[in-house]
């Protein structure tokens, strides 16, 4: 024999309902480990309670006893019940409970045993209906162990478990769901097919960036080679070779001026087509929204929404257009001399895709922070994505209106 649970806990205290529940309860054994990890509390009673006022009650005994020590409190309850009890009116008497203490335990569980049909045959048998999915074949065993272990070590009432499977109806969450994952692998196929033609851009821009190098490298050889059997013409001519290459350096230093004044501040581009203003890159993308401070130099990608030029002095003109890639948009600040302008301009202008490789700055005028400093401005593909209506139930807003809609009063 075991003493009443209020006797075993006296100074508890627990609200009047949850008194009457456990007041004629039995406490056959405590039990407990040398690391005093865990308390076990056997509970004998005669009536059902349900698995959610056990929990409760569990939770005040370690709030009000043993709230200063890291022990687990665990009430196992044992039902000696009346003969009256079959699997069938246990079932409906303590269904709430099996589904609370289900979904504590797995959420997948507790939906697969609420939606699931139950049906009783030959007193003891109870046959459960699951809708014939690869979940429920994987669950069905765990809830069938759950349910045997439940009505028989728990209630005392032993019961056979037979699983059925049928065909899952049509529901409008999985028709959702199907659709919905259709869409994302449609996306994903369509951004792949974005990149490998991006990436098949940048190898051929890379290709012919190579062979220009190439081929620029045997000029320079060619040009090596003419010079040396000018050099050695020179020597053998003595003083008149002398004289002759006094003078050709002169030439050559004014040539060099003359040069040097037309080619200074030209602006020339690169030989990658898609280059619109200074040399190539092929950085890695950054999105604007990771973009957070002054961060040093940066490489990103996106649409012109603003742009305007202003002409300042000494034939220069600042260039101020921002860029937007969808998760966010910066400003773009750059200076150009005038007869740069119609070039960059072609290519540079509201709507237009660009990538573009500069530092990131606090503008000194109105304390934004700007790309400034641009070192390379590529075109760029479409990476827009239109909008879809992915809704499986559309829905159509009806706005009616009146004579007096737009009028803020009536009188």
């Amino acid at each position: 024999m075991g003493k009443g649970f209020l006797e075993v806990f006296p100074t508890l205290k627990i609200e009047e309902e949850m008194r009457q529940l456990f007041a004629d309860t039995e406490v056959r054994k405590v039990t407990t480990n040398s690391a005093r990890e865990y308390l076990i509390v056997e509970l004998h009673s005669t009536h059902l309670i349900s698995r959610k006022d056990v929990n409760r009650m569990e939770q005040l005994i370690k709030e009000q006893l043993f709230y200063r020590t890291p022990i687990r409190i665990r009430i196992q309850e044992q039902f000696h019940l009346s003969g009256q009890y079959t699997p069938e009116n246990l079932y409906e008497a303590y269904r709430d409970s099996l589904l609370w203490e289900l979904r504590e335990k797995s959420q997948i569980e507790y939906s697969m045993l609420q939606s699931a049909g139950c049906h009783f045959r030959d007193g003891n048998i109870m046959q459960l209906d699951l809708e014939d999915t690869v979940i429920a074949r994987g669950k069905a065993e765990d809830i069938a162990d759950y349910l045997k272990e439940v009505f028989g070590e728990r209630c005392s009432v032993p019961v056979e478990i037979r699983i059925l499977y049928h065909p899952p109806k049509e529901s409008k969450m999985r028709k959702f769901n199907e659709r919905q994952l259709e869409q994302e692998v449609e996306a994903i196929l369509e951004k792949n097919a974005s990149l490998r033609q991006i990436h098949m851009e940048q190898k051929k821009a890379r290709a012919e960036k190579e062979s220009g190098a190439e081929n620029t490298g045997k000029r320079t050889e060619a040009a090596a080679g003419t010079a040396g059997i000018k050099s050695a013409d020179a020597a053998g001519n003595g003083r008149n070779g002398q004289s002759g290459s006094f003078n050709g350096a002169r030439s050559g230093r004014g040539e060099f001026k003359r040069e040097f004044r037309r080619d200074f501040g030209s602006y020339k581009k690169s030989d990658d087509p898609n280059v619109i203003y200074g040399r190539g890159f092929e950085d890695e993308l950054i999105e604007l929204k990771d973009v957070t401070g002054e961060m040093g130099e940066i490489t990103f990608r996106g649409k012109v929404i603003q742009f305007e030029t202003k002409e300042i002095r000494n034939e220069r003109t600042i260039i101020t257009f921002a860029v937007t890639d969808f998760t966010d948009t910066i400003t773009v600040k750059m200076f150009a001399r005038n007869e740069q302008l119609p070039d960059l301009l072609a290519d540079i202008k509201k709507g237009a895709f660009l990538k573009i490789k500069g530092i990131t700055t606090i503008d000194k005028f109105d304390n934004e922070l700007t790309i400034g400093s641009v070192t390379g401005i590529k075109k760029a593909q479409d990476f827009t994505v239109s909008r879809r209506d992915t809704a499986l139930e559309k829905r159509v807003e009806l706005h009616c209106h009146t004579k007096m809609s737009d009028m803020d009063g009536v009188s």
